[in-house]
């Protein structure tokens, strides 16, 4: 079954699940063939290749309809700033992308814009938010300032050195102990495919990262 991809994130090998980590490259121009020898390479072209060694073993993360697949392939071929081949080694399991799955966060964010009767009204003041869990479909956050449960707002927050603006509708609001401060579940209104792939990247390396410290605690111990 042929898979077609809309993007692929490239790490250094053994990085993909830090989500402190850079990656060496983006593109959104993915493709796969396999060679005479029955090979199989993932085929990225029009991005940056300054950060790519031809011949080191690197860890990709591609992007289908369904979710996110880890691929470790060896840097085969290198045209500067046009195109690279990795020929694939291994191949892992399509990790499904569900609007459900929240990872835990500690992200700043600012209420830039409220939406009376459909008209976008932005706000003079910004207001600080503390996201504290995240999914692709939303999120929960703490404020200091009281919303209104069925509004619609925009936010705008920074992943991994991209600033995204996106609408929420806030969905519930929870109690809290702490005084003057409110704390709300929000689902994201419709986002651009790049912003959806890079929130979508984030989150499955989050998921890898907590499973990879449960199983070192539980060894531990």
């Amino acid at each position: 079954m042929i898979i077609t991809y809309s993007k692929a994130t490239v790490y250094a090998q053994d990085a993909a699940d830090n989500v402190d980590e850079a990656p060496l490259a983006v593109s959104y121009e993915v493709t796969m063939k396999t060679d005479d020898d029955g090979y199989e390479h993932i085929i990225l072209k029009n991005f940056s290749t300054e950060n790519l060694v031809e011949g080191r073993t690197v860890q990709l993360l591609c992007f289908t309809e369904k979710g996110v697949q880890s691929i470790t392939a060896s840097t085969s071929f290198i045209t500067q700033n046009v195109q690279a081949n990795f020929r694939v080694i291994e191949r892992g399991e399509v990790n499904e992308r569900r609007n459900n799955v929240k990872v835990p966060v500690a992200l700043s964010g600012q209420i830039i814009g409220h939406y009376e009767d459909a008209l976008y009204k932005p706000l003079r003041i910004p207001l600080r938010v503390s996201i504290r869990n995240l999914s692709v479909g939303g999120m929960m956050f703490f404020t200091n300032d009281p919303l209104t449960v069925n509004d619609k707002y925009k936010l705008n927050f920074e992943v991994e050195r991209l600033s995204i603006d996106v609408d929420f509708t806030i969905i519930r609001q929870d109690t809290t102990n702490l005084e003057n401060t409110y704390v709300y579940g929000a689902r994201f209104g419709t986002m651009s495919d790049e912003v959806d792939a890079h929130l979508c990247n984030y989150i499955y390396r989050i998921q890898i990262e907590e499973h990879r410290k449960r199983k070192e605690a539980k060894y531990r111990y």
